[in-house]
């Protein structure tokens, strides 16, 4: 999970790149692991539901397996 600056995280599932931050003004998951959000580490199994837009990949839904 590269941090590439304040606030700006990411991570790739396969081939597809997950880009988001605090900053973000949209309705999907943005919550980055420095303002408690669940992603904090590799390895994590998830589920997540995105829609593809033009600049990226918006995270409708994120759940994190055990």
């Amino acid at each position: 999970m590269p941090v590439h600056g304040k606030g700006l995280e990411s991570f790739k599932i396969a081939t597809i790149l997950f880009e988001y931050n605090d900053y973000q003004d949209n309705s999907g998951f943005h919550q980055t692991c420095s303002q408690g959000g669940p992603i904090c580490k590799n390895g994590l199994n998830v589920d997540i539901k995105y829609v593809e837009y033009q600049d990226g990949n918006n995270i409708i839904e994120l759940k994190i397996l055990k």
